[in-house]
């Protein structure tokens, strides 16, 4: 038998280590391992990040042989802090810093769905049937990729988890945890074609072939998770997100129509995450390599569904607007680049411009003016119940891509025609969610708009303006009040910026006839459904109305009890219901 190898001193080789020198030498060299696989992992991924760009060549076809080049010093050392900031398995996930000011900052939106626990499991929808929850809630550590066989029984697992886990080699527990979470249907949305499925993949109608590929099943379990932890990277989702890619560089080597679709849905679901948490660099470059990978196929004379080029147009449509940056589509109406010419819908038969957006016209800008009259078209063909669904789809593409790409013009006149941009944006989406729905992209834009507004509150900015304010308001409120566990944290955000507004109309002098201000909000501007019948159901909206309708009120005794105050707003203001 060979000699146990002894510690020893470096000044004194004869004498051996102790207990306590042992132990410590141990923990650092575990710590030192540690630190070197999570800086290889890093450096994995860094170098696949370019894989959308770098994988084709100039013209159009994918390059063969994987890419294998070593990262340069200066990227080895930009990488040091981001090693440094990975959360530990044993500590709990990090938190997003709730940062209203800053508008173009990552959402804190889906901080609700984190755990107080970083290893903690997806919280479950609150509108979610309580019945399908698994028997046992323990999950295996998320600070690592566990294996087959080391779950509990799967009786009550979804129904899809044990499948995945065995073409991906992932425990099935925590696939069933992910699939059943409220993220997923966030992470599954660019695939979606109807409306919220609650973990059904058989909805994923868009790549019926998708269960039998491993980069789509990574890139999804990874979208779900990096959604789930508030768009902060651990090692599970960092590991997630690396196999996703190198299954995609596979994938891309592969002469197979089939393939080269699922591929797009891959990067459908990589360029989703990317815009949900505000990463503009990797989403660029996901939109470049999709682009790419279009060119590739049309080049090629590979036929994609009608289907499959949707969600591509309304995935750059909508990250768009999501991450407020410009990509390939240069064009303000660029669907027939995708889906052929869209319909020409004239100015002339429009609706006219509503009263309270002419009283404000000189701060907002034209095209958005314009874009509000061809939304009350769109809620026209909405209300009378068109059977064209590819009329109504053409229009609300159209309005939606000129609100996109008019954001220079809207910055360069000012805040306030920037938040009437984002507001007409919610409404345009909302008249009609079936055409694309998402139960993200009006609270992310609601999260921007309320960052504004609660900026320039108590500023001159909205100065003979109270009821331009009072609708963007309204508008942003509207949205946060959805049955959706996302709106959540940002309905309570919008309820503590109501109570500043409220103390803040003590302070809006210029207002001489509040009742007015009120009739203003309710009648002379645009909104989605039935907001304004249903907006005293929105916490804090009654007591806000009636401190706007006392403003330079010299009839009102403001003594007066609540029943007759109730009485007085009622006969004033027309059409109101406060106990809906």
């Amino acid at each position: 038998m060979s000699q146990p190898i002894h510690f020893v001193h470096e000044t004194k080789p004869g004498s051996s280590l102790d207990s306590s020198q042992v132990r410590a030498l141990r923990s650092h060299v575990r710590k030192v391992n540690l630190e070197r696989s999570n800086q290889k992992s890093t450096r994995r991924l860094e170098n696949f990040r370019s894989l959308t760009i770098t994988d084709f060549s100039e013209g159009g076809k994918v390059k063969s042989g994987k890419r294998k080049q070593p990262p340069s010093a200066d990227a080895c050392s930009s990488l040091e802090p981001e090693i440094e900031n990975l959360p530990s398995r044993e500590g709990g996930s990090q938190q997003c810093p709730l940062n209203p000011g800053g508008a173009d900052t990552p959402s804190t939106a889906f901080q609700f769905l984190s755990s107080s626990a970083g290893d903690g499991p997806p919280r479950r929808c609150t509108c979610a049937k309580t019945g399908s929850k698994p028997s046992n809630p323990q999950l295996p550590s998320s600070g690592q990729l566990p294996v087959v066989g080391a779950s509990a029984s799967t009786d009550e697992c979804h129904p899809y988890a044990a499948h995945i886990s065995k073409a991906i080699d992932l425990d099935p527990t925590r696939i069933d945890y992910l699939l059943r979470s409220c993220a997923f249907q966030v992470a599954a949305e660019p695939l979606l074609v109807s409306g919220p499925v609650e973990g059904d993949l058989t909805a994923l109608s868009l790549f019926p072939e998708c269960l039998t590929n491993s980069a789509f099943l990574y890139a999804l379990l990874y979208s779900i998770l990096h959604i789930h932890n508030s768009c902060n990277t651990t090692n599970e989702s960092l590991l997630l997100k690396t196999k996703a890619i190198e299954c995609l560089r596979e994938d891309l080597q592969k002469d197979d129509p089939n393939i080269r679709a699922l591929s797009i849905g891959t990067i459908l679901l990589l360029s989703c995450v990317a815009h949900h948490c505000g990463d503009l660099a990797e989403s660029s470059a996901h939109s470049e390599g999709l682009y790419k990978l279009l060119e590739h196929c049309h080049a090629d004379g590979t036929q994609l569904r009608s289907d499959v080029l949707h969600a591509v147009f309304w995935q750059h449509l909508l990250g768009t607007a999501l991450v407020c940056t410009q990509h390939q589509f240069q064009q303000p109406d660029f669907r027939g680049l995708l889906l052929g010419q869209s319909e020409e819908f004239p100015t002339a038969s429009l609706p006219t411009l509503p009263l309270g957006f002419v009283l404000h016209e000189d701060v907002i800008s034209s095209d958005v003016l314009l874009c509000i009259r061809y939304v009350l078209y769109l809620q026209e063909l909405v209300g009378i119940g068109a059977t064209n669904r590819e009329k109504i789809e053409d229009l609300q593409a159209s309005i939606q891509s000129r609100l996109v790409f008019h954001e220079d013009s809207c910055k360069k006149m000012g805040q306030i025609a920037e938040c009437c941009r984002w507001a007409v944006y919610i409404v345009c989406y909302m008249t009609s969610t079936p055409t694309w729905t998402s139960a993200f992209v009006p609270l992310r834009l609601a999260e921007k708009l309320l960052a504004h507004l609660a900026k320039s509150l108590g500023t001159d900015l909205w100065r003979y303006r109270r009821d331009l304010f009072l609708w963007l308001l309204l508008v942003g409120m509207s949205v946060g009040n959805g049955r959706n566990c996302f709106a959540v944290e940002l309905a309570s955000r919008y309820q503590d910026f109501t109570d500043k507004v409220i103390e803040d109309v003590q302070k809006w002098d210029e207002l001489r006839d509040g009742a007015k201000a009120l009739n203003n909000v309710v009648k002379r501007f645009i909104y989605a459904q039935d907001w304004v019948a249903k907006r005293h159901l929105l916490p804090r909206w009654t007591d806000l109305e009636m401190s706007v309708f006392l403003c330079g009120s010299d009839d009102v005794d403001i003594e007066m009890g609540n029943e007759e105050t109730n009485a007085l707003l009622q006969e004033l203001v027309p059409d109101t219901n406060l106990f809906e």
